[in-house]
């Protein structure tokens, strides 16, 4: 169990990392675009970004439950070893 559990948050802290690079890119992307007549080009992109900004607040609350778990696990052993 405590493996399975270290493996996903491992697989989160990833994907996380994933989302957050893909974000910077989609930003420096959106920077670039100028013009009159962008609307068509940048809607999409910034769309995109919401997605990522709301898959990266999910996973980092879902991280942080794993952790807390972890951490209680850690202590409620300790406490069995006194």
């Amino acid at each position: 169990m405590k493996k399975v559990i270290e493996d996903l948050a491992s697989a989160i802290s990833a994907r996380i990392s994933s989302l957050q690079r893909t974000k910077s890119q989609l930003q420096s992307e959106l920077n670039a675009i100028t013009g009159m007549f962008s609307t068509n080009q940048r809607k999409p992109i910034e769309s995109r970004i919401q997605q990522i900004d709301s898959e990266i607040v999910a996973l980092t609350s879902l991280k942080k439950l794993i952790d807390d778990y972890k951490e209680e696990m850690k202590n409620e052993t300790m406490f069995k070893a006194m």
